[in-house]
């Protein structure tokens, strides 16, 4: 819920899993939060399978391996564990390509991050949303000019890659400010010989 919180819905899910009752079991609180935000049962879980229609897929067949079980269920607890000769197998089916598991790691090392990518990249923007979970793992400071971190304390997964709305806040307007400024400045200097 805390990852793409763009519509409040960790609150829904915190306001809905704290009405049950204290000695209620933790599964009941958690799926009466889930049920509050996505109006559907817990254990309505739905079947998955890679989509040349969305970039992540093709980024997780070629680079970012992510080992995640799925699989039709009756419960919210994974049906199958993740299986790397099937996830091949479909890899190779929808987009042509073998994943590399072990590509980003010995790509970028892992270890060092900062050291690793400053020694070959340039213009990066690491953006994160301190909300978001994954940001914990995140590049949050400024590792050259050109490789930069921008984060908001509000923000959450990807919600600055979203197409912009008239409802937007404030701050989630100033970061994508400050992203295209960077990005104007890469690009200046390019322009010039």
């Amino acid at each position: 819920m805390a990852q793409y919180n763009r519509d409040n819905s960790l609150y829904t899910f915190c306001n809905a899993s704290d009405t049950t009752d204290n000695e209620e079991y933790i599964l009941n609180k958690i799926t009466a939060g889930y049920n509050a935000v996505r109006g559907q049962s817990c254990k309505q879980v739905f079947p998955y399978s890679l989509s040349k229609d969305f970039g992540w897929d093709w980024q997780s067949c070629t680079e970012m391996v992510m080992p995640m079980g799925r699989g039709d269920n009756e419960t919210m607890f994974q049906a199958k564990p993740f299986d790397m000769a099937n996830f091949t197998r479909e890899c190779e089916q929808v987009f042509g390509v073998t994943p590399r598991p072990y590509w980003a790691p010995i790509e970028f090392g892992g270890h060092d991050i900062k050291n690793v990518v400053n020694m070959f990249a340039s213009n990066i923007i690491f953006s994160n949303g301190l909300q978001d979970p994954y940001s914990s793992g995140g590049v949050l400071q400024n590792i050259s000019d050109t490789i930069v971190a921008i984060y908001t304390q509000e923000g959450h997964h990807c919600w600055d890659l979203h197409t912009p709305m008239d409802s937007d806040p404030e701050w989630l307007i100033a970061q994508r400010l400050e992203e295209i400024k960077v990005i104007e400045g890469w690009l200046a200097m390019s322009s010039h010989p």
